[in-house]
């Protein structure tokens, strides 16, 4: 999509720029990346991708103030003489996570590894 914003039209290149998962050819991409570029539809694909990177932003400066607020909350564990147990569930980060220890600072605020409830885990 950014690509496209700024003004790249070559279906090669696009089809390049393509998702590592997308399971068709560069070939078939590129063939679909061919057409005729209306100015009306790329204006919208520019005002979405806007708005899509201030929601992202929004989300960020979110995370800071939570992450901030969590800092000033009591502690009811000492993280040092109890250390947080291993997470149940070997899961990495996932796309949309907080950008922050969440798990770290409800463990020490809450004196209870609340992820390892089913419906709470990170």
């Amino acid at each position: 999509m950014r690509a496209l914003v700024g003004g790249e039209r070559d279906p090669e290149r696009l089809a390049k720029l393509q998702n590592e998962r997308v399971q068709a050819s560069r070939e078939e991409i590129a063939r679909r990346r061919e057409g005729n570029w209306r100015e009306e539809l790329l204006f919208v694909v520019e005002q979405s991708l806007a708005m899509y990177d201030t929601y992202h932003e929004k989300i960020a400066a979110c995370d800071q103030r939570l992450e901030a607020h969590w800092k000033t909350m009591n502690a009811k564990v000492d993280v040092e003489a109890q250390p947080l147990p291993p997470a149940r569930r070997g899961k990495g980060p996932r796309k949309h996570q907080p950008r922050y220890d969440l798990r770290g600072e409800l463990y020490r605020v809450t004196g209870v590894d609340l992820t390892q409830l089913d419906v709470l885990t990170a």
